[in-house]
């Protein structure tokens, strides 16, 4: 089938971290000479190849929807044997996957997976909570990575901005902010988000630069584990457009910061656009209350928000408008 000599070797590195078929032969294609009437056999061959990870992955994620009940591994015999593996009622896996991202996500967001979990590929329920699973699982750890990136780029910059003395300040606030175990307690750890949260602790710092640095401390540790709480984002926001007024790197994250903060609160919470200005108000004031000097960047960051906002519901107006109708006709 395939010109030169073809190992096991050869096929595993290929396979290895391989996510598509054209990948597989590409990375073929470099070892050996593969004929054209053999690609068709070795894209179906390429989703038969699966490794003891794979199938370690495959087990768990049927054990997290009910599907497996129990297993037990024989590392000697290199064999996994299934236990309680019965037919059960779609209601029953969705409800165990439903329990399984609640323990990562707020109640309301949780309650959401019984309708979405519909909207996945598949001809069975089993298939599409899969789907479900191995997106939901994925996106959290993206997520999570890149606060996590973002935070030891911070990290540096402070050293190298500010010398070894800002660097290890930077450091002990992360680890040791005195408003991180009741932030993390009062979202139950991170899984609820509250505006009116926001604006007690806006009040908390009273805007004193050792405050502002322990709630930066704090919100940058607990974003880590929950980037998409918008409580961490805005106070986060807050402290930096505060701290940071004079360093162009760090107003750019308060900014992104702020946009998405304010976004989340919008989707979570389905306010109408008065509802979503007067919070956004509030925010501004708050910030203006400790530096007015902010005056004219804050009011260009609502400015910014605002038009993001009326180019997102734009674009989701038109696609809508395109689907129920046909041009031309």
């Amino acid at each position: 089938m395939i010109g030169g000599i073809c190992t096991e070797r050869i096929v595993a590195d290929a396979s290895n971290y391989c996510f598509s078929s054209a990948e597989f032969i590409n990375r073929l294609k470099k070892q050996v000479i593969i004929p054209t009437g053999s690609l068709a056999e070795l894209k179906s061959s390429f989703l038969m190849i699966r490794d003891e990870q794979d199938t370690f992955k495959a087990i768990y994620r049927l054990s997290i929807i009910g599907v497996i009940n129990d297993y037990q591994i024989d590392y000697n015999s290199k064999t996994v044997t299934l236990l309680g593996i019965e037919k059960k009622a779609d209601d029953f896996y969705i409800q165990n996957l439903q329990q399984y991202v609640s323990r990562y996500i707020s109640k309301s967001k949780a309650d959401k997976v019984k309708t979405d979990i519909y909207k996945y590929k598949g001809k069975t329920i089993i298939q599409k909570c899969l789907g479900y699973l191995i997106d939901f699982v994925y996106q959290e750890i993206a997520k999570k990575r890149e606060e996590a990136i973002v935070s030891m780029a911070d990290a540096c910059v402070m050293g190298a901005e500010g010398g070894p003395e800002q660097f290890k300040e930077y450091l002990n606030l992360y680890f040791n902010s005195k408003y991180y175990d009741e932030l993390r307690d009062k979202t139950k750890y991170g899984k609820e988000s509250s505006f009116n949260l926001v604006l007690d602790y806006i009040q908390k710092t009273e805007g004193k630069i050792d405050n502002l640095k322990h709630l930066r401390g704090a919100c940058i540790r607990l974003l880590n584990e929950n980037p998409d709480n918008y409580s961490f984002l805005l106070l986060k926001a807050f402290a930096l457009f505060i701290l940071e007024i004079g360093n162009k790197k760090f107003l750019e994250e308060a900014s992104d910061a702020h946009l998405k903060g304010f976004k989340l609160i919008w989707e979570e919470n389905n306010l109408g656009m008065k509802e979503l200005i007067s919070l956004i108000k509030q925010f501004s004031d708050n910030i203006l209350a400790y530096n007015s000097d902010l005056r004219i960047m804050i009011s260009q960051q609502e400015d910014l928000f605002l038009t993001d906002h009326h180019v997102s519901w734009l674009n989701n107006f038109n696609i809508k408008f395109m689907k129920k109708v046909n041009y031309g006709r």
